[in-house]
């Protein structure tokens, strides 16, 4: 803003007393201008700083005061919060995508700063002294009820061999565990041992071994003592002891003095620094041996047990299931009562056998339920009931033995009732005969024993110190099998014994930072992703590319080969063109799709899907699903099961058109809905919805059967590999 120029001294006596007051009034408005003026100025300035401490106070809300410094100054060191962040992001991003976000300019410390700052941590094989004088801090801040805990054992194989280790300066490879001679030979296993949290999902690795297949059980119950004081000594409390059934683990729970025989007293637990600590076997490695005892062999029931449920023969066959399944494959059936059980399943390699889902899908409802149907349907024999009866009941004792959640643990009020199936399977499995030839007192029957008394033993405890409900997932091996498998992705199937412990360090290190929630971040690819989405919600991705993919859709639309106009077919006539097997699965089918229609729509929509007209619908037509039927399976009204075999006839028309991309699935649900003359409440639109339903489920039916046809190829390149003729 410009001003007048001041009056000179020498023309004032010139001026009149009118034109001074003129000058005064115009310098007091200039003043009041200017002051005006420095008053927006200030309210800026006071924008600018609120604006400045906003930003600020984000900043520091994922940015510690370092990370703070180090945008305005080139900071050299880094604050020790600021290298455990670094070290999480390590972890849960890898290497490559921690370099990335360290790339984008995000202060972060490099990643040669991390590697430096961990490579001082010793970790040698035996107990993990190095880890454990941490650790302790960490137990002095938990709950007493949180420090009770589990110790995991078991071991994996490893290259043989001797590889020197550059940091420690020594060769690693030979046996650390059960040395005796001066001649020591190169280990085949590392044994690892793991605790965990009962209450809570901590994890710790606490010691390793390298091993041979000669390792005593003296030798193992040793260096098990060894890690047990190693972890009570900082505060936490062993109270069980889990493993696999292996020979070697067998070996130790005999010098633990642990017994499960069919005419003695059992033993599952031993005392050891002034309390007692039970001994559990692995449920998902007794699950896995049951299968493959099921199928290839078979399983005498106790009389007693039969007696009391009353069924139609004793034996447990997996030939039932084995026919059953070749069945259905050997007939080309898409719609199958065992479409759950691939080849891989039925005839699994040295590598599928491994497989805990494999396992879990054998010995399931599903399976039960199958087996259950193809008896009424008089595709097995009546005898082949014990089977159906034995797999519901090992799904139903391995849900419980793997509950993750509250509503599926064992709590105060319903503990009885999960007591007494223990103690009913407890007895199944210590009278039951596995192989009849020559049978005799096997493994399984201690381990299936032991580990239903033993979990009775430690719930009773555990509510005794004051526990509401007990997961006993948290029993299992799965946090070590889980270790296992990140060792072999970082470094392979079979690892030698320096890439082991190196694994193990850094798996090790991310156990112990993992307790605090990680700081999420989108790449640029992401945000494209997220604005593209955007962009064709609202129609603005009206892009040449966009234009020519839409023109190709309406040119392959219009080539559609279904010219037919649909009209609804006779209920009796369709239902006679079609076996009593298809006609349980298609009601079935039904009933799914009521159930997923059923969630969202009025209740208009609701009683017409499940009116009355159910009793309309011949019982055999519902053996499959009321078998697998728990309580909850809806059922279809008649219109809904007319519907879906009206769609069955069309699919089975068009199959081959659908496979081959000729006809457009959604064209065909569309002309299916305007077309085909079933009425159905219009409000919800619940017609359209049930179509699009079932073709969602049969097009996934075939893609099943294509692939449960199929054996995998060789897996790591040897499990079956033939052998070359000589």
């Amino acid at each position: 803003m410009q001003t007048s120029n001041p009056v000179e001294p020498e023309l004032v006596s010139d001026l009149t007393n009118k034109q001074l007051l003129e000058l005064l009034t115009q310098s007091n408005k200039e003043i009041q201008e200017l002051k005006s003026q420095m008053k927006i100025e200030k309210e800026k300035l006071k924008v600018v700083v609120q604006e400045k401490e906003k930003l600020v106070s984000s900043l520091t809300k994922f940015l510690n005061e370092d990370q703070m410094e180090h945008l305005t100054q080139n900071k050299r060191r880094w604050e020790r919060e600021t290298l455990i962040k670094g070290l999480k992001m390590r972890f849960a991003l890898g290497v490559n995508g921690y370099q990335y976000i360290h790339s984008t300019g995000i202060p972060l410390p490099a990643y040669s700063t991390l590697t430096e700052k961990v490579r001082n941590l010793s970790l040698q094989y035996g107990v993990f002294q190095d880890l454990l004088t941490p650790l302790s801090v960490k137990v002095q801040s938990m709950h007493v009820q949180d420090r009770f805990c589990v110790i995991s054992v078991d071991e994996m194989r490893i290259k043989s061999g001797q590889y020197y280790n550059k940091h420690s300066g020594r060769f690693v490879g030979k046996v650390t565990l059960g040395v005796s001679s001066s001649d020591i030979e190169e280990g085949s296993f590392v044994l690892v041992v793991l605790v965990r949290g009962i209450r809570n999902r901590w994890k710790q690795i606490v010691g390793a071994h390298i091993t041979s297949s000669k390792v005593s059980g003296d030798t193992l119950k040793n260096f098990l003592h060894e890690c047990i004081t190693a972890v009570e000594k900082i505060g936490l409390h062993v109270l069980t002891v889990s493993s696999d059934m292996g020979v070697t683990n067998r070996n130790l729970w005999n010098s633990l003095g642990i017994s499960s025989k069919k005419n003695e007293t059992i033993v599952n637990k031993f005392h050891f620094n002034n309390h007692e600590i039970y001994v559990l076997p692995d449920a998902c490695h007794i699950l896995k041996n049951l299968k493959t005892a099921v199928l290839s062999g078979t399983i005498e029931l106790p009389e007693e047990y039969v007696s009391i449920y009353e069924l139609k023969g004793s034996t447990v066959d997996g030939s039932h299931i084995w026919k059953l399944w070749k069945a259905e494959i050997g007939a080309a059936k898409e719609m199958r009562l065992l479409y759950h059980l691939t080849k891989d399943d039925m005839e699994p390699d040295n590598f599928a056998v491994m497989h805990v889902g494999s396992a879990v899908r054998f010995f399931s409802v599903k399976t039960a339920a199958a087996i259950e149907t193809a008896i009424k349907l008089h595709l097995l024999p009546e005898t082949a009931q014990a089977t159906a009866h034995f797999i519901r009941k090992i799904a139903q004792w391995f849900d419980l033995l793997s509950s993750r959640y509250v509503k599926t643990s064992i709590t105060r009020r319903n503990k009885d009732n999960k007591y007494r199936q223990l103690e009913q399977m407890s007895y199944l499995f210590k009278n039951m005969k596995i192989g009849v030839k020559g049978w005799k007192w096997k493994p399984l029957n201690c381990g299936m024993q032991l580990i239903c008394i033993s979990l009775i033993d430690i719930c009773n405890f555990l509510f005794e110190n004051n526990y509401n409900f007990i997961l006993l997932s948290r029993f299992s091996q799965d946090a070590l099998e889980n270790i296992f498998s990140q060792v072999r992705k970082r470094v392979g199937m079979v690892p030698n014994a320096l890439e082991v412990l190196k694994a193990l360090k850094l798996i090790s290190i991310s156990q112990f930072i993992s307790d605090v929630k990680r700081t999420n971040y989108m790449n640029d690819s992401d945000t494209f992703l997220l604005d593209f989405i955007a962009g064709k919600t609202t129609g603005k991705n009206n892009t040449t590319l966009g234009s020519s993919v839409c023109t190709n859709l309406t040119a392959d639309q219009s080539s559609d080969t279904v010219t037919e106009v649909f009209q609804k077919k006779d209920l009796l006539q369709i239902l006679k063109s079609f076996k009593l097997f298809d006609l349980d699965i298609l009601f079935n089918i039904g009933g799914s799709t009521t159930n997923a229609v059923f969630k969202n729509c009025c209740t208009k929509c609701q009683a017409y899907m499940q009116n009355s007209s159910t009793n309309d619908i011949p019982t055999e037509y519902q053996y499959y699903t009321k078998a697998l039927s728990c309580g909850g399976l809806k059922e279809p009204s008649k219109e809904v099961f007319e519907l879906v075999v009206n769609c069955e006839v069309i699919f089975l028309k068009y199959k081959n058109e659908l496979l081959t991309n000729k006809s457009d699935v959604l064209q065909l649900t569309e002309k299916i809905n305007n077309e085909l003359d079933i009425c159905f409440p219009v409000c919800c639109n619940i017609k359209k919805k049930i179509i699009k339903h079932y073709f969602t489920i049969r097009c996934y039916a075939v893609e099943k059967f294509k692939n449960a046809s199929k054996k995998r190829k060789t897996m790591f390149g040897t499990a079956s590999r033939k052998k070359k003729k000589c």
